[in-house]
């Protein structure tokens, strides 16, 4: 196996100290994340928000996230499957995002965030049960049963009371 070429010391110091040199926002909301066996088709997870009461539009984005190199050499990008959807009655929204790995990983992940300032409170209270309701729905109807019981739940700077 032949091991790649390492980048140049000046290289290297230029990607350690600028981050260290810029500033970074804070960012605030709810998080719910999970690592899953599989990848949903995304016509599922479609039909799945669509259906979904308090939905009233759902935008689908499919990307490959940048490759990267590790000591086993260069790696494909992340297959990602990103939605945003919102409702107006009342105001809710949400990011639903599953991305897979080059080794097969899959991870999910649904959120409501807000740089600088926390997301309002009503938004998030309303948001959070729907989040739940996607997920219960995911599992049933997208071959995710393992799902509901995986997702973790990280808040930061809002309410989030226990859901059902």
């Amino acid at each position: 196996m032949e091991v790649p070429a390492l980048m140049p010391l000046r290289t290297l110091a230029v990607l350690v100290v600028l981050p260290c040199l810029s500033g970074c926002d804070p960012v605030y909301g709810t998080f719910r994340s999970a690592t899953i066996p599989s990848m949903p088709k995304p016509a599922c997870v479609r039909q799945v928000l669509d259906s979904m009461p308090g939905i009233e539009s759902v935008q689908f984005r499919e990307t490959t996230e940048g490759r990267y190199l590790d000591m086993d050499g260069m790696h494909a990008g992340d297959q990602v499957y990103g939605f945003f959807y919102q409702g107006s009655s009342p105001p809710l929204r949400g990011n639903l995002q599953f991305s897979q790995d080059d080794r097969g990983r899959v991870s999910f992940m649904q959120y409501l965030m807000a740089i600088r300032i926390p997301p309002d409170a009503a938004l998030v209270a309303a948001s959070r049960p729907v989040m739940r309701q996607i997920e219960l729905s995911l599992a049933q109807h997208c071959d995710l049963q393992a799902l509901p019981s995986a997702v973790q739940e990280r808040c930061t700077k809002v309410e989030c009371p226990a859901l059902d």
